[in-house]
């Protein structure tokens, strides 16, 4: 009987040694695994939330550039509608922007029809946001059209910008973010935006804001 005992304790010490190999087995090749794919699943989540994405950087690059198109026209048109627009200023940080169209009176605000044509237009806008502080340096060459209806009140204003093929370098920053921050730009992008109130929509680079 004690020989059965003896047997029966052998073949469970037996088993629990096994079972532990198994398990460390298999806790090896899961971290082989893990290796294989990449980060462990807490960096991952922790990269993908503090990454600097779209369609956040498409907005804040849109965002900087219809800044610079706003404070131009500000500058050099406001106060002299109902003539033809036919200016030429230095950008900020080199390179020229000519500003050419129609600034006309119309019911409750003033109808535009603009052309920005830039050559080599750097510029750098920083501007404030709910939880971060975004920062755009940007070297354009090419045009964007500006259409549309300005008034008195932001929520009514309606505005349309197209530009096709221009040739961008620099980037944009954004406080709030750890990686792919800043994000770079060099090369030929299409840019398209609707500035309907305070809503700000489009296509940068592709990218649907």
């Amino acid at each position: 009987m004690k020989n059965w005992k003896t047997i029966l304790k052998k073949i469970l010490l037996l088993s629990l040694v096994s079972m532990l190999i198994d398990c460390t087995n298999s806790k090896e090749e899961q971290e082989k695994e893990d290796r294989k794919k990449g980060q462990p699943i807490g960096i991952f989540l922790l990269t993908h939330v503090l990454s600097y994405k779209s369609p956040y950087i498409e907005w804040d690059t849109s965002y900087g550039i219809v800044e610079l198109l706003r404070l131009t026209y500000n500058d050099k048109v406001a106060g002299t509608i109902g003539q033809n627009v036919n200016v030429s200023i230095n950008c900020t940080g080199g390179g020229t922007l000519m500003l050419t169209g129609t600034a006309t009176n119309a019911s409750g605000g003033t109808e535009v029809d603009l052309l920005y044509s830039m050559n080599q237009c750097n510029f750098e806008n920083t501007y404030f946001g709910s939880f971060s502080t975004v920062t755009v340096k940007l070297t354009i060459t090419g045009t964007i059209s500006k259409k549309g209806k300005i008034t008195s009140s932001s929520s009514t204003t309606i505005l349309n910008y197209i530009g096709t093929g221009l040739q961008l370098e620099g980037s944009t920053h954004s406080s709030y973010y750890i990686f792919n921050n800043p994000y770079y730009y060099k090369g030929a992008c299409d840019f398209q935006s609707n500035h309907s109130g305070i809503r700000l929509s489009g296509v940068l680079c592709g990218k649907t804001f």
